[in-house]
């Protein structure tokens, strides 16, 4: 929207002061005046007894306000700041602590709270109750410690991980709330020092040089060095606040930087500020700032706006300056801001299929209980003995499963950090790092995702002629050049803007008096600031965009350069003519890009003329229509624009109204009662009179094409992901030609796929797309799965703008192996997102960018990911993994997301494993023992046995990969097969319990049955035990067989070397005659073999018999010959069952270069 503008004040007589009591109109009347800002004390209403209290209950209790605040700058507490709600009620502001507070415990709270979160979760109150149940000894089954020592363990590990977490947060949080700050002193008129934390809302604070600020601020003057500063102008860092490199301007009101110094921003002067409720938007502002003179009736007011303000974690680039707090602590748009972006609430696909084979294990735990108490029969107190059964059992539910899984994220996490591969990669949601190997959809952004970002200048078009900049910019310099020489040599000067006779020219000459106009217009019409390095002629610009950097280079290279810019003038330099005159011009309002705008555009006043002229640039669809005459000339104006779409530029429409010093001041009167309005209607309001004052009937300058170059590897990452069956859709705000360029280009569309274009004029409802895709699909046998889908902004909104529509949108659609989404906005980017997942149930997303306006859609997807743009990091900080580039994706999913699923989902199912054979081994020694709720083992092999016997074997199965990377990026059709899921599916689950009733069946029947009359109880539990241990630890060497980690080896030998040393500490339950016998031996070695040889030998037989799809994929490559990446490739065409097909496709290309 609209920038407030420099300097408009507006001084009220003493008529305006009156007191508010005395209107006898509607409450909104009493702050219509600025005079109304500074109000009586006596007249606002004070908190009653209980919301006082309420507040002192809770003070961290965040609090809706509406309405407006009133603060003035004085730090004595007569003059709190008053809230004034929609009614117009006043009350006293809240009293808000500046203290950061982002630590989750206090010392008090830490036990409970952590007790209270872990016990939320069913199986941890499960086994706090089942520990509680040994205390009554009627349902004691073994030592009390058994029971518990897993539990603790668990909270114990949690708490430790808590405690470091909050301890970090606690040093930070002291760090930030002492640091010391210097605070006007308004009574005394001097400085002094504050910390952080006692900042309140109304101190006028000093800032310094590469100082953050502590609190949301309105700039109130500049002072530093012995001219710079004097304009009121600094700059600020944003980079901690929303991810973005480029300083930007603030500028501080006239009436406050025009007084002689600080000092006079406290005394008798009385400054106050109406300023909007605390909001959350970082991008927009509204307020007022009022000034009072002691003995003057006059108030001078002036408009505020975002070039005012200085947010709260900001840094402040050139001090000191000063300002002043309007809000702070939780008011502070840093803070509110980010409570609401959050990704912790995105849920792991495996984490969901865990939970699904725990409540699996409950099943089997309620089921074998009552399978054992019903074997007893159900007499006496039948029930005592179901909870001693479900107490014996409750081993088959995997309380150590969590732990196992954080930790193998965190092992995760760092291994993707540290590949050298992709450098700069930073996983910031562990929590979800396997959904990396189970996406379905890739959603992009374009810009600065599949392209660099880095714009290059390549048409330019005015109403004569079509330049191209690779042949063009000599010619269009000697004819500028021409054309400046009659300019300043004229007496007087018509100047750039001016309106000379175009009569006496030739084609020649007018057609360079247009290119003039042109390249002075894009070195003129922009946001951009020249940058002079010292000592040196390079010349670099800070810009809020690539593209506006690319239209003043190219004017540079014209031989217009940008040699500076402030809040109030531009000056150019003329590079070809000697001497290099100069071109000034006065800024007389600068209306920023914006992405409901879609057009920015800047008044000036030409010195040399004095003409004014307003400059415009913007979209072709917002642009063409305000062209006067356009119904005449829109024709080749749309058939230029769809041309440079057609080969991939990026264009803009530029167009100038001239204007006289008398509709000037019309506009400026307007616009400045607009600003003063501190409603929430002012930027509505200065809108429309921008549009109605300055852009009606203009005048066409010219048609510009930038293209934006493709990022490294592109085409074959998407290629590659494309064979990896994940569709990928790519979701701009560009138009319809050029998104489909660059989908060809990226190969997200290949030559033998079709085109299906939802547009708008050719489809008018939802009904029209819906009929457009069902005919489409229809048409042929595969339906739409050779079908690129290409949709433009005005029918998507067509299409989900009701659920019923939406959801048969999904069901027809997602066949598309893409889909492209043109002048795609960044809610409907959010929306696209959320629309899969709702409808196309099951299927993970994953969204990609690198801009602020894609933040929504990475937050809405399953996976987010953010690139580090050349524009800043939002989208990076906001996502769940940073990348630097777009290539990165090809080996965070197909390798890190592949490798990290399968690795936790086979130690997911080996820890269920693990507990279900000893409940299995319980069931049968209970069974043949007359079904008594005795313990087979107890204690410390219990403890031992889910820790420190097995733990680091199982835990080494995060590092076993089955293929190298060079295979995995050599058929990405790997990704689809892990992409299934099978190694947690039910049939996966099913296959484990069946191999752990089997094991636990052998060891405990051997056992009895090579005892036989000799049982003897301390040897049937050292031999089943000792049986037990080894079988687990050669089904673990087995699982990763033939590709054993040196650290899964290290981990089995350290097992067995504590297994031994405890066989010498735990004297109570291990005889070490009978250990070292050789009765004790070949037992231990029959009962072994029996319960692990035919396990492996099942798995190598089906191996053989039945192969992995990855075997056979590399085996029917090979059948086919050859290792070449261009020609044949294998892909799956049916998930449901095991055959592979040929796949002739010679635009396979090889991996990305990493």
């Amino acid at each position: 929207m609209p920038s407030t503008p420099n300097g408009y004040l507006r001084q009220l007589s003493d008529v305006d002061i009156e007191d508010p009591s005395d209107d006898e109109g509607s409450d909104d009347s009493v702050y219509n005046g600025p005079a109304a800002d500074f109000v009586d004390p006596a007249m606002v209403q004070r908190d009653g007894c209980c919301r006082r209290l309420c507040r002192c209950l809770c003070p961290r209790r965040k609090v809706t306000e509406t309405g407006f605040r009133l603060v003035r700058a004085d730090d004595r507490r007569t003059n709190r700041p008053i809230v004034v709600d929609e009614n117009g009620d006043m009350t006293f502001l809240r009293k808000v602590s500046n203290v950061v507070a982002s630590t989750k415990y206090t010392i008090l709270s830490f036990v409970p709270m952590v007790f209270i979160q872990q016990f939320k979760f069913f199986f941890n109150f499960f086994f706090l109750v089942l520990a509680a149940t040994q205390a009554i000894p009627a349902l004691q089954v073994g030592p009390l410690f058994t029971y518990v020592g897993p539990l603790a363990f668990v909270l114990m590990c949690t708490m430790l991980k808590e405690a470091s977490d909050d301890i970090k947060r606690w040093r930070r949080d002291k760090a930030v709330n002492s640091a010391k700050y210097t605070r006007v002193n308004t009574a005394i008129g001097d400085l002094e020092k504050v910390a952080s934390a006692d900042i309140k809302v109304g101190d006028v604070l000093q800032i310094l040089t590469n100082e953050r600020v502590p609190a949301d601020m309105i700039l109130l003057r500049t002072e530093f060095g012995e001219n710079e500063g004097k304009n009121g102008q600094t700059y600020i860092r944003t980079d901690q606040l929303d991810g973005e490199k480029d300083w930007k301007p603030r500028k501080a009101p006239k009436m406050t930087q025009d007084l002689p110094g600080w000092k006079d921003l406290c005394g008798d002067i009385q400054i106050c500020a109406k300023v909007e409720a605390p909001q959350m938007s970082i991008d927009k502002f509204i307020g007022r700032l009022s000034l009072r003179r002691p003995g003057d009736d006059n108030i001078a007011s002036e408009a505020l706006g975002l070039e005012n303000t200085l947010w709260a974690n900001t840094i402040v680039t050139h001090g000191p300056v000063y300002g002043l707090v309007i809000y702070n602590g939780v008011d502070s748009r840093s803070v509110m801001s980010y409570d609401d972006h959050g990704t912790d609430d995105k849920t792991c696909l495996l984490d969901k299929q865990v939970d699904f084979c725990a409540k699996v294990c409950f099943a089997i735990l309620i089921g074998l209980s009552f399978m054992l108490v019903i074997c007893r029969g159900l007499r006496g107190q039948w029930w005592i003995f179901l909870l001693r059964y479900i107490v014996l059992l409750s081993y088959i539910i995997p309380i150590s499963l969590r732990i196992n899984l954080d930790m193998a994220k965190t092992l995760y996490a760092s291994r993707i950090g540290n590949d050298s591969k992709i450098p700069g990669t930073v996983a910031r949601n562990t929590a979800i790092v396997e959904d990396l190997g189970t996406i379905d959809y890739v959603l992009t952004d374009k810009t600065g995702t599949l392209t660099k970002n880095d714009m290059i200048f390549k048409k330019l078009r005015v109403p004569a002629r079509e330049f191209s900049s690779d042949s063009d910019t000599q010619q269009i310099s000697l004819m500028i050049t021409r054309a400046l020489r009659r300019i300043l040599v004229a007496k007087p000067s018509p100047g750039v803007f001016g309106k000379p006779s175009r009569q006496s020219l030739g084609d020649e000459e007018a057609t360079g008096m247009e290119l003039l106009i042109a390249i002075v217009t894009l070195a003129l019409c922009h946001n951009v600031t020249p940058v002079e390095t010292a000592g040196a002629d390079d010349w670099t610009l800070q810009a809020p965009s690539p593209d506006e950097a690319a239209l003043v280079k190219y004017a540079r290279d014209c031989g217009i350069k940008l040699i500076q810019r402030d809040d109030d003038t531009i000056t150019l330099e003329c590079l070809n003519i000697t001497g290099r005159p100069q071109l000034r011009y006065d800024i007389v309002e600068c209306f920023p890009f914006s992405s409901d705008r879609k057009r920015m555009g800047i008044l000036v006043k030409e010195e040399i003329s004095g003409q004014y002229a307003y400059l415009i640039k913007g979209a072709d669809t917002v642009m063409i229509p305000r062209v006067e005459g356009y119904r005449d000339t829109n024709s080749w104006m749309e058939g230029v624009v769809d041309d440079y779409a057609c080969h991939g530029l990026r264009t803009l429409v530029v167009a100038l109204k001239r204007l006289t010093p008398e509709s000037v001041a019309q506009f400026q009167a307007e616009y400045r009662e607009a600003t003063l309005d501190v409603g929430e209607q002012r930027e509505d309001k200065l809108a429309k009179i921008v549009d109605s004052c300055l852009e009606e009937d203009l005048k066409l300058v010219c048609l510009t094409g930038v293209e934006d170059m493709l990022q490294d590897d592109v085409a074959p990452v998407i290629e590659s992901l494309r064979l990896a069956k994940i569709k990928v859709w790519m979701l701009t705000g560009d138009k319809i030609d050029t998104a489909i360029c660059i989908a060809i280009s990226t190969a997200l569309k290949s030559p033998d796929q079709s085109l299906l274009r939802l547009e708008a004029g050719r489809v008018h409802s939802a009904i029209d797309a819906l009929s457009d895709l069902r005919e489409a699909r229809n048409a042929k046998s595969e339906g739409l799965a050779d079908t690129v889908v290409v949709i433009d902004g005005t029918v998507l909104a067509m299409v989900l703008s009701a659920g019923l529509y939406t959801s048969e949108f999904v069901e027809l659609i997602k066949d598309a192996p893409a889909v492209v989404c043109c002048r795609c906005s960044p809610s409907q980017k959010s929306e696209v997102v959320r629309a899969i997942k709702k409808y196309d149930n099951g299927q993970r997303t994953l969204a990609i960018g690198d801009g602020g306006n894609d933040v929504g859609m990475i937050q809405a997807a399953d996976v987010g990911v953010g690139i580090v743009g050349k524009e800043g990091m939002q989208a990076s900080l906001a996502a769940d993994f940073s990348i630097m580039e777009f290539r990165s994706l090809h080996r965070l999913l197909l390798w890190h997301g592949r490798n990290c699923y399968q690795q936790s989902a086979r130690m997911s199912l080996f820890v269920i494993h693990r507990g279900l054979v000893i409940a299995v081994m319980q069931v049968i020694f209970s069974a043949m023992f007359y079904f008594i709720a005795l313990p087979l083992f107890q204690g410390w092999l219990m403890i031992g046995y889910s820790t420190y016997y097995t733990t680091a074997p199982v835990f080494s199965l995060c590092l076993y990969t089955d293929l190298d990377d060079t295979v995995v990026y050599q058929y990405p059709e790997l990704y689809a097969i892990s992409r299934r899921g099978r190694q947690m599916s039910l049939k996966a689950f099913l296959g484990w319990v069946w191999k752990s009733i089997y094991q636990g069946t052998a060891i405990m029947v051997l056992t009895v049955i090579l005892f036989g009359t000799e049982l003897v109880t301390s040897s049937l539990v050292a031999v089943a035990f000792t049986s037990l241990v080894i079988s687990e630890l050669l089904n673990v060497a087995s699982e990763v067989h033939p590709n054993w980690h040196p650290l899964m080896i290290v981990a089995e030998l350290l097992s067995i070397v504590i297994y031994v040393y405890s066989m010498f500490i735990l004297r109570s339950y291990f005889d070490l005659d009978t250990i070292f016998s050789i009765g004790f031996l070949w037992r231990v070695s029959m009962i072994t073999a029996v319960s692990w040889i035919p396990v492996h030998a099942w798995k190598q037989i089906r191996r053989c018999c039945c192969p992995p799809q990855h075997k056979k994929l590399l085996r029917a490559y090979e059948r086919a010959g050859g290792r070449a990446s261009v020609g044949a490739r294998y892909v799956y065409h049916d998930p449901d069952n095991d055959s592979v097909e040929l796949l002739s496709n010679a635009a396979a290309g090889s991996a990305p270069s990493e």
